[in-house]
């Protein structure tokens, strides 16, 4: 199981590129974390996503916390 963070610079309909894949074991509790520099995705319409693997169960929870997106004018 996992889940990959993807960016697109032309909204949803992408393309889109994985940016990062996170993975872990069926009781894995700790803290996975990752910084990403999107500048070459960046326009009017870029969009972030988050998506699973098609082997995640209705059972399996993924937890996301401070999220923080940057930018500079």
């Amino acid at each position: 199981d996992y889940t990959s963070v993807e960016v697109s610079a032309n909204g949803a309909a992408g393309p889109w590129t994985e940016l990062t894949r996170h993975q872990g074991g069926g009781t894995d509790s700790n803290y996975q974390s990752a910084n990403h520099d999107i500048t070459s995705f960046i326009s009017t319409n870029t969009r972030i996503r988050f998506i699973t693997s098609s082997n995640m169960g209705s059972s399996d929870r993924v937890w996301f916390d401070n999220i923080e997106i940057q930018c500079s004018p």
